[in-house]
């Protein structure tokens, strides 16, 4: 499991108008948005031994970085360090240790040699002329195992055509005396012997000895050479064709991948290609070691500019994750390339799809449920973990995140809940924010951790914390479930003036039941479930309010709750039944209730979108630390605060939302925001967060991505934090 931001938003800070309403911007590098793409283009990639930093060679030309080698967080997607370059980069190598780089620079006939991670240069050294006098840049790089500081350069000479090919070693930037002037190494690699290199050419592998005064010839061999780039990864080497046993010098897979860029993934037994299925760009994994085609889907949506998509270079980073450099197959690469991270198992056999429950009580520590009779709240930073997996109809095995509704009460003290896989770092987030006495619940959209387990931190006083789940999303080899499908926020019906053809508040003991077919655009048929943004405006008294399909008895659970005179909003994900009935339910007193429908859910698996992609949770934007807005960073009255791209990939974001410090009551709106159209982007009729003065609100939010997303406060001033956990294809 990853955590994956990418991007960042507009170039400046803008004050416009949208309906009247002005419009502030989020400055560059404030955020990043978690879309997998980076506009950034590569000539080359490489990998961090561990997975965890990726390192691009950049074009003089390039609009952003150029001339220059970046240094990528693959768990945050974004651009952690950078240094200048060459205008004409080639090739990067990395050393065995991850300590070492390497950038061929195709304009000064060098290679820079840099320490990392941060991109230290550590020296530069020109290419030797061989001795034919040639004038020569660096084609191909290959690192000594166990020594960072010795390289083999594959050179050319691009003054003749085809270019003259020599191979030659620099120990610390010194060449040693002999090299090797074949065209048979035009392509270089180590195996796990330091002392033999390998060099590729055509149907050519050649073998050649490493010693300290150089290169000497081994042998050579027709018939072995994979062909196309050429990937070392687990003691072999992968190419178009196949993969090569150096050791023994035979063939070990044999396979035809479309494109020459493979990446094998050794630890699942499989190589990725770039295929196509029809005219659509796919990606393509063949089994090792029979070279079987086990995997083949169309490249997601979304790409740097118009379609179609050609990829350049494609690396893998661990976790079944792949790196690619891709670009726009009919225009300049330069200008219209991107990185794009892709995790294959998002979309793989039931991978994201969700299972609807009816809902059921998991946890409930005032009376032990969940905790095996224990009926102690939870103290000031304490932690317990929580078992999900194998009970209340979620399977032991096969799920990879729940949805559920998540309740603090009577707290204490004033705090925050966090919740998160167990088995990973606690990560600075918030679920659920309260003050002593309050009951506070709030939708959740998390992974599962080790043992299907979920971990609950308390930071303050004593707190009762309750679960009622309403659903699970399937890892790959889990049930075949629903896909999502996010709807620009639109009203479903409000009691408070009718919307809808409802009636009036709600009175103690009744149920509202509502037919959510054919609505606001929603289907007539087909669907399986849906995601609403409920509010209860004005209670009369403390209570609450479930909400439930029309086709069971009413669960032991709650979605909202609240105290007289409170505006409480929450998501909820509800199954819907064939009647398409689903009943909102008031406990006590009276309380008008809204629901803004999100999305909903059914079987159409046409394409591939609308697979949920968990990460861990991580804190996206949080204004009281770092924000573009004047004074104390607050956002100010009739204002949005804009991020992303409009070539995002994903179809919608997963976010718990937080406002805090608000300086009158208000609402914030959450809703698809299209740089496209400019001032002209509608504000929905519907809202995400409703707060008095000084109040701390959390809501998840499912909100469908225009490519960027927009967060539109009307009134006053107020901070806002975003806390990321996922997003669907």
């Amino acid at each position: 499991m990853r955590r994956i931001s990418l991007i960042v938003v507009l170039a400046a800070v803008i004050a416009g108008a949208v309906g009247g309403v002005p419009v502030v911007h989020a400055a560059p590098g404030l955020y990043p948005a978690p879309n997998r793409s980076l506009s950034v283009y590569a000539t080359d990639l490489v990998a961090s031994p561990d997975g965890t930093l990726v390192y691009a060679a950049v074009p003089a030309q390039a609009p952003r970085y150029p001339s220059s080698v970046v240094a990528i967080d693959v768990a945050t997607w974004t651009v952690v360090a950078s240094v200048a370059g060459d205008g004409a980069p080639t090739r990067l190598a990395i050393s065995d240790d991850g300590s070492m780089l390497y950038l061929g620079a195709r304009s000064a006939q060098a290679v820079r040699q840099y320490a990392l991670p941060g991109l230290s240069l550590v020296r530069s050294f020109a290419i030797s002329p061989s001795w034919t006098g040639d004038t020569p840049y660096p084609i191909d790089f290959a690192v000594m195992p166990g020594d960072p500081d010795v390289v083999a350069v594959s050179a050319g000479d691009r003054t003749k055509s085809p270019a003259f090919l020599y191979v030659e070693l620099y120990d610390r930037g010194v060449r040693r005396p002999n090299g090797f002037d074949r065209y048979s190494t035009e392509q270089i690699e180590f195996g796990d012997d330091p002392e033999v290199l390998y060099g590729f050419w055509g149907a050519e592998l050649t073998r050649l000895r490493v010693g300290p005064s150089g290169l000497t010839p081994i042998d050579s061999t027709f018939g072995l050479n994979p062909g196309g780039e050429i990937v070392s990864s687990g003691g072999l080497f992968f190419g178009r064709t196949g993969a090569v046993d150096p050791v023994t010098m035979s063939s070990t897979a044999s396979y035809n991948a479309m494109d020459g860029t493979v990446s094998p993934e050794a630890a699942a037994n499989r190589v990725w290609s770039i295929g196509y299925t029809g005219q659509q760009l796919a990606l393509e994994a063949y089994g090792l070691p029979d070279g079987a085609l086990v995997d083949q889907f169309g490249f997601p949506d979304g790409g740097p500019g118009p379609l179609p998509l050609s990829v350049d270079r494609m690396i893998s980073v661990g976790d079944g994750s792949l790196v690619l450099s891709l670009h726009n197959a009919f225009a300049d690469p330069v200008t219209y390339g991107a990185l794009r991270l892709l995790r294959p198992s998002a979309i793989r056999g039931s991978g994201g799809e969700y299972t609807p429950l009816t809902p059921s009580r998991l946890l409930d520590t005032r009376d032990g449920t969940g905790r095996g009779g224990v009926t102690t709240p939870i103290g000031a930073g304490q932690s317990i973990d929580v078992q999900i997996t194998g009970g209340h109809g979620i399977p032991s095995l096969g799920v990879d995140a729940v949805v559920l509704n998540a309740t603090v009460t009577e707290p204490t003290a004033s705090g925050f809940i966090t919740i998160w896989p167990t088995g990973s770092a606690r990560p600075t987030i918030s679920n659920l924010n309260f003050t002593p006495g309050l009951t506070v619940p709030n939708l959740v959209t998390v992974a599962v951790g080790d043992g299907g387990r979920l971990s609950v931190f308390n930071s303050s006083g004593f707190s009762h914390v309750i679960f009622d789940i309403a659903g699970y999303y399937s890892a790959a080899d889990g049930t075949a479930g629903a896909r999502f499908h996010p709807v620009t926020p639109k009203r479903l019906f409000d009691t408070r003036t009718g919307e809808g053809g409802v009636r009036p508040a709600l009175g103690a003991g009744e149920t509202l039941q509502f037919d959510v077919r054919g609505k606001q655009g929603l289907p007539a048929t087909g669907m399986v479930g849906i995601a609403l943004n409920v509010t209860a405006a004005d209670p009369t008294r403390s209570g609450y309010v479930t909400v439930s399909p029309a086709d069971t008895a009413r669960p032991v659970v709650s979605n909202l709750n609240f105290t007289a005179g409170q505006i409480v909003p929450n998501l909820v994900i509800v199954r819907v039944p064939a009647s398409g009935l689903v009943d909102f339910f008031n406990f006590a007193g009276r309380t008008d209730l809204i629901a803004d429908v999100v999305g909903y859910y059914d079987l159409d698996r046409s394409s591939e979108r609308g697979r949920f992609v968990s990460y861990e949770p991580y804190r996206l934007i949080d204004t009281r630390e770092f924000s573009p807005f004047d004074g104390d960073g607050r956002l100010e009255p009739d204002s949005i605060l804009i991020f992303g791209y409009d070539d995002e990939p994903a179809s919608a974001y997963v976010m718990n939302v937080t406002v805090t410090g608000s300086s009158t009551p208000g609402f914030l709106a959450v809703y698809p925001y299209q740089r496209s159209l400019g001032y002209d982007n509608p504000i929905p009729d519907s809202s995400n967060l409703n707060f008095v003065a000084n109040q701390t609100v959390p809501n998840l939010v499912m909100v469908k991505t225009g490519g960027s997303i927009g967060m539109y406060n009307p009134f006053g001033y107020t901070h806002v934090v975003v806390d990321f956990f996922g997003e669907f294809t």
